[in-house]
């Protein structure tokens, strides 16, 4: 009877390391996705450092993503280094979140690009965010919209937005690294540009160059290279 039991416990053992090791193999290939109120790591497009800074008008522009640890009660401010980039802003800025490994993300008007990326790494995306980042973290999840789709056409960042486009510099290859800042009126086409206080706060209706579309465009500070400075965490 001894040897019976000894033969049961150790098939019991056996079963149960397979279970552990099954399971670890399986979660190697299919993660763990934290969704919906189980989210602990959330990442929001913010216009600033603080996690009382308004939630900003283009998610692959924001200026900064505020990183919250729901689980620790701490935010770090994160500087989005793609914010200017000329194309592809919202793919490599969702790409930054992916490598974060984010566990949802909240922030307005959000492309193809950045939601394919997104999406294909498990990780939701909530909009129709209003007020501060500290606001929506306070909605998150019920009283955000859970984004299935793209809720913006692809470029909506350089020419469909309603409100100017944020850049933390302006086309600073062309200026030599100089920082220039102001608000601008710009031909995404051909590069032509004029400050909106030599054309008298004006914008014209087509580029006079080549034509183009004409886009408003708010120049700010560069922000701080994420890749050099580790980002300060702060408590709720």
């Amino acid at each position: 009877m001894k040897k019976y039991k000894e033969i049961i416990l150790f098939l019991v053992f056996l079963a149960a390391t397979a279970l552990v090791l099954a399971r670890a193999f399986y979660e190697q290939d299919n993660p763990v996705v934290l969704s919906g109120r189980r989210a602990v790591i959330i990442a929001i497009a913010s216009t600033g450092r603080d996690i009382n800074s308004p939630v900003s008008y283009l998610f692959g522009r924001a200026p900064f993503y505020i990183i919250c640890d729901r689980a620790k009660k701490t935010y770090k401010a994160v500087p989005n280094k793609y914010m200017d980039t000329q194309h592809a802003a919202g793919l490599k800025s969702a790409q930054m979140l992916v490598d974060l490994n984010v566990d949802a993300v909240i922030g307005n008007n959000v492309g193809f690009e950045p939601f394919r990326v997104l999406d294909q790494a498990r990780i939701e995306v909530y909009t129709d965010v209003q007020g501060t980042a500290w606001q929506a973290l306070g909605d998150f999840p019920d009283g955000l919209t859970k984004l299935t789709e793209q809720n913006v056409p692809s470029h909506f960042g350089i020419t469909g937005s309603k409100a100017p486009v944020a850049c933390s510099s302006f086309d600073t290859q062309a200026n030599l690294g100089r920082i220039v800042q102001g608000k601008f009126y710009v031909c995404f086409d051909c590069n032509y540009r004029v400050s909106a206080k030599t054309a008298g706060n004006i914008m014209p209706a087509k580029c006079p160059k080549c034509g183009g579309l004409m886009h408003e465009v708010i120049a700010v500070a560069a922000p701080v290279d994420a890749g050099t400075v580790k980002p300060k965490v702060r408590v709720f």
